[in-house]
């Protein structure tokens, strides 16, 4: 990693906003808003409007807590974005940049008051600290969607409360929504090690629902390659050139852990 590459991961702009999020705006910027991206069912335009919907939605249960008044039910994607997808892309990124600024002041104003509040949030119980980190995940995630691979992205991804974020607060059922949909979850017992260089396995079992913990290095990993890599492996995502990641399985071992992985 380049110099001006880790100065960038590390520092906040002006306005405080992570670097994550000021790289995703950056990219919004320059991309085309009909393109289509690595995130499946959607533009470059439906990303930002995603984005936008979820800053709005986390504001809207801080702030009704904050009040006294929590929610108990999170609206869905169609429910929060359409507002946005309507909007024309200048719109939309200044929309994204000041919802996040005032997600931001939000949850400042919460942790102030509360060191460690829950939060009901799509039908689960979370720390309502892990939405700032949530944002810099999504953020990091949905820029290499649109831009794809560079060494910015890497250092961005490769980060490890990145990885950390993955299992703590946003669970084995969300990661894996989409494949046990799917089937990916019937059938005899399974499990899975993903490992990268430096940093903790990433254990992935399912036996009566999927399970997924931060573990130490031990014995052989299914899957191992770099830390970016893996963790878009996470996401349904491939990182470029794909053998940045190896498999140390079977063709079945490797299928199923595909499958279960199908995207969030």
């Amino acid at each position: 990693m380049t110099e001006t590459v880790a100065s960038t991961v590390a520092a906040s702009d002006d306005h405080g906003r992570p670097a994550e999020v000021t790289e995703f705006l950056n990219i919004l910027d320059t991309a085309r808003s009909d393109a289509l991206t690595a995130c499946p069912g959607r533009t470059v335009h439906m990303i930002g409007a995603h984005l936008a919907g979820n800053y709005l939605e986390i504001t809207r249960h801080v702030d009704a807590y904050l009040k006294g008044e929590p929610l108990s039910r999170t609206r869905t994607f169609d429910e929060r974005e359409p507002e946005f997808r309507r909007m024309t892309a200048p719109q939309l990124t200044a929309s994204i940049a000041d919802g996040e600024q005032r997600m931001r002041r939000s949850m400042a104003e919460l942790l102030e008051r509360e060191e460690d509040p829950v939060l009901r949030w799509t039908n689960r119980e979370v720390h309502a600290a892990g939405f700032l980190k949530h944002s810099r995940s999504e953020c990091a995630v949905h820029r290499w969607d649109i831009g794809g691979d560079d060494e910015l992205g890497d250092a961005l991804l490769s980060q490890p409360e990145l990885l950390e974020h993955v299992v703590a607060f946003i669970g084995p059922l969300p990661m894996t929504a989409r494949g046990m949909a799917a089937g990916a979850g019937t059938g005899k017992p399974f499990q899975a090690r993903l490992r990268s260089p430096g940093q903790p396995d990433i254990v992935l079992r399912v036996h009566d629902g999927p399970k997924i913990a931060l573990v130490e290095p031990e014995g052989e990993a299914l899957i191992e390659g770099d830390p970016a890599a893996r963790l878009l492996f996470l996401w349904g995502r491939r990182a470029v050139p794909f053998h940045r990641l190896t498999c140390n399985g079977s063709v079945e071992e490797l299928s199923r852990l595909q499958w279960l992985l199908s995207g969030y």
